[in-house]
C-alpha cells in the first residue's frame, strides 16, 4: 500500500499515541492493583490493554492480528473457532492452529462471500507469509535483560511465548503481551537492531538466559 508523504505522517503520528495510550492504560492497571491491596487483579484485566489497543476482546483475537489477519472481525472469526476446540489460548498452539488451515477452512470458517473473496485472500496470503519469515530466520542478535524500578523479576515470567519485543520512546523493550510487566534491553546490539525497519521485519524471542540475563532475537 502506498502513502503519500502526509498520510505517512499522520500514521505515525498514530502509531505513537497508541503506543503512549497502551502504557498509559497499562499504568492505570498498576495502580489498580496496586489499591487492591495484594488481593489478585481479575484475569481480564492482564489483557485489556492488548484488548483496547487492538479492538478485540479474547487473547486468539490478538494473537491472528499479529500474525497478520488484518481485519478486526475476521480475526475474532477465526478465535471463535479455535476456542471451540481449544480451552487454552496459548500463543504456540494458536500459531500452529492457524498456519495449518487451509484457504478452503478459511472460507468455511469465515463464512465467505463471493465478492468478499479477494480480502480473504489478502489476509490468507500474509498469514502464509508470515509463516515463512518465522520458519526461516536471517539474523540472531543476543542483548542484556535490564529491569527497571516497575520491572518484576524476569525469572517469574520465563515462558517466553508470552513476551514480545516492542519499541517505545528510541528503546527497545521485552515485555508482556498485555504490556503489565516490561525491561528494557541493553547491550551493543542495539544498534543494529535498530536498523530494521519494524514495517518489514520481525523481532522474535528466540531464548533467555535467565542466568546471563540475556535474549537472543531472531530477526525475520
Amino acid at each position: 500500500m502506498y502513502f503519500d508523504g502526509k498520510t505517512e505522517n499522520v500514521v505515525r503520528k498514530l502509531e505513537k499515541v497508541t503506543h503512549a495510550f497502551a502504557w498509559g492504560f497499562n499504568s492505570l492497571i498498576s495502580h489498580i492493583n496496586f489499591y487492591l491491596n495484594g488481593a489478585k487483579i481479575p484475569s481480564i484485566f492482564k489483557s485489556l490493554t492488548s484488548f483496547v489497543t487492538h479492538g478485540v476482546s479474547t487473547t486468539a483475537a490478538v494473537y491472528a492480528i499479529s500474525l497478520g489477519v488484518h481485519d478486526r472481525q475476521i480475526a475474532i472469526t477465526l478465535s471463535t473457532a479455535y476456542q471451540a476446540s481449544h480451552p487454552e489460548t496459548e500463543y504456540s498452539n494458536f500459531k500452529e492452529w492457524l498456519f495449518g488451515l487451509s484457504f478452503d477452512q478459511w472460507k468455511e470458517i469465515v463464512g465467505v462471500q463471493e465478492e468478499e473473496i479477494d480480502n480473504i485472500q489478502d489476509y490468507f496470503a500474509n498469514v502464509q507469509q508470515k509463516q515463512q519469515k518465522l520458519e526461516k530466520s536471517l539474523l540472531v542478535f543476543e542483548c542484556s535483560i535490564i529491569s527497571t524500578s516497575d520491572s518484576t523479576e524476569i525469572d517469574k515470567l520465563i515462558n517466553k511465548e508470552n513476551l514480545i519485543i516492542v519499541s517505545y520512546d528510541e528503546n527497545l523493550w521485552l515485555t508482556t503481551y498485555d504490556y503489565q510487566w516490561f525491561w528494557r534491553l541493553g547491550g551493543e546490539n542495539l544498534d543494529k537492531l535498530n536498523q530494521f525497519d519494524r514495517r518489514i521485519h520481525d523481532l522474535i524471542i528466540n531464548d533467555i538466559d535467565i542466568e546471563r540475563r540475556v535474549v537472543s532475537i531472531s530477526v525475520y
